[in-house]
C-alpha cells in the first residue's frame, strides 16, 4: 500500500508540473529492422515476404495440362526417376491394370508421347474409372480431390465433349461455385498456422480448383483466394518465405507438411516455396543433416521434443523410423545438389538418389 501511495503522489506531481508547459506531442517511433535488430523482423525475410506478395497477387494458373505435380517441364525428370525406382513403377503398373484410377491416370501422363500402346491402355482404364465416379451423386471429399487430379492428368486424352461434361460435373461435385459465393459473402478460413494440424493436411481439397481453372472462372477465383494473407495457406506461405533458411520451428518442421500444398502451387503457377528463392523446404534438408547422429542412427533436437530425450528420435528403429524416413524422403531429395545429402540418401537413409 505504501508503494501504491508513493506512485500516486509521483503521478500527481508529474501532472501538476506538466500543466505549466505546452502539451507534449506524441513521440513517433520509426522502427528500422536493419538497424534495430531481429526482434522487429529480419530485413531480408521481410523483403522475401514482399517479393512473395507480389507473386501471389499476380499469380496465373498455367493453361496447359497436366499442371498438378506433373508438368511438361518436369516430365523428363519424372521418367528418369521411374527408371531408378523400378520396383515402385511396377507397383504403379500393377495397380493401374487392376483399375486404380490415379495410378492409371499417372501412367497415361507419363507414357503419353513415348509409348502409344501403354498410354492408350492406361487412358482407357482411367477414363472408365473417372466417368463411373463422375456420374455418382455424392463422393467423399478425398475422392473428389483425386478426381480433380485424374482430370488434370488425362485431360489431353479426352474428347471435347468429355471435357465439357467433366468440367460441369466435377465443378458440382467439388462445389466450386458454392465456395466462390461463400467467399464473396465474407467466408474465411483463418486460424493458428503455427501448429501443423491446423493447416497443413488435406491439400487434395485444392486439386479440383487447380484442375478446373481456366475452364470455370470460379475455380481460378477460389484457388487464388486460398493464398490471401488472412487464410491458413496464405499465412503459412508468407512464413515459409520469411524463414527461407529452413530453420525448424513449430508447425513447419517437416518440409512434407507444407510441401503438398506448395508443390501443387509451384507446378500450377510457378510460385516456388519449395526449392526456389523462398526455398524453406530445400533448406530444411541442411538442418536435418546437421542434427544427425550417424553413429547411433538418430536425429537430435527433433521437433517432437515432448517425446523426451531432448527430442532425440531414431531413424533406424521402431515406428519413429517409418515416420522420420517419410520426412527424409520428402525433404532431403530437394537438396541433392549437396554431396553430403546425396550420400545420406544413398547410404544411410533408405532412399536411392
Amino acid at each position: 500500500m505504501r508503494y501504491r501511495k508513493s506512485l500516486i503522489i509521483i503521478f500527481s506531481v508529474i501532472c501538476i508540473t506538466s500543466a505549466n508547459f505546452a502539451i507534449a506531442q506524441p513521440v513517433k517511433i520509426d522502427i528500422d529492422a536493419a538497424k534495430d535488430g531481429p526482434i522487429y523482423g529480419d530485413m531480408e525475410g521481410l523483403l522475401r515476404v514482399k517479393a512473395l506478395e507480389s507473386q501471389l497477387h499476380a499469380m496465373e494458373i498455367r493453361e496447359e495440362h497436366p499442371r498438378i505435380f506433373i508438368t511438361k517441364e518436369n516430365l523428363g525428370e519424372i521418367r528418369e526417376k521411374i527408371g531408378s525406382y523400378n520396383n515402385y513403377w511396377q507397383d504403379i503398373l500393377t495397380k493401374a491394370e487392376n483399375g486404380n484410377l490415379i495410378n492409371a491416370a499417372f501412367c497415361y501422363a507419363v507414357l503419353e508421347d513415348i509409348n502409344e500402346q501403354g498410354a492408350k491402355l492406361a487412358l482407357s482404364i482411367a477414363k472408365k474409372g473417372f466417368f463411373e465416379s463422375l456420374n455418382k451423386e455424392q463422393l467423399e471429399e478425398k475422392e473428389i480431390g483425386l478426381m480433380g487430379l485424374a482430370f488434370d492428368w488425362i485431360y489431353n486424352g479426352m474428347t471435347a465433349e468429355e471435357r465439357v461434361l467433366s468440367v460441369e460435373k466435377l465443378s458440382k461435385l467439388a462445389k466450386i461455385d458454392e465456395k466462390a459465393e461463400r467467399i464473396r459473402n465474407g467466408w474465411k478460413q483463418s486460424g493458428e498456422t503455427f501448429h501443423r494440424e491446423e493447416w497443413m493436411f488435406n491439400s487434395y481439397k485444392a486439386w479440383p480448383e487447380i484442375a478446373l481453372a481456366r475452364h470455370n472462372p470460379n475455380a481460378d477465383f477460389v484457388y487464388k483466394f486460398r493464398w490471401n494473407y488472412d487464410w491458413y495457406w496464405g499465412d503459412a506461405a508468407r512464413m515459409y518465405a520469411y524463414a527461407a533458411d529452413g530453420t525448424p520451428f513449430e508447425g513447419y518442421y517437416f518440409g512434407a507438411d507444407g510441401a503438398d500444398w506448395f508443390l501443387a502451387l509451384k507446378s500450377a503457377t510457378g510460385v516456388n516455396l519449395v526449392d526456389g528463392e523462398f526455398g524453406w523446404c530445400k533448406n530444411a534438408a541442411y538442418h536435418i543433416l546437421y542434427r544427425l547422429d550417424l553413429d547411433r542412427g538418430r536425429e537430435i533436437f527433433h521437433h517432437g521434443a515432448y517425446k523426451g530425450a531432448g527430442g532425440t528420435i531414431s531413424y533406424k528403429k521402431g515406428i519413429s523410423a517409418w515416420k522420420i524416413n517419410k520426412t527424409f524422403g520428402a525433404t532431403l531429395p530437394l537438396a541433392l545438389d549437396n554431396g553430403y545429402i546425396k550420400w545420406l540418401l544413398n547410404h544411410e537413409i533408405e532412399f536411392s538418389a
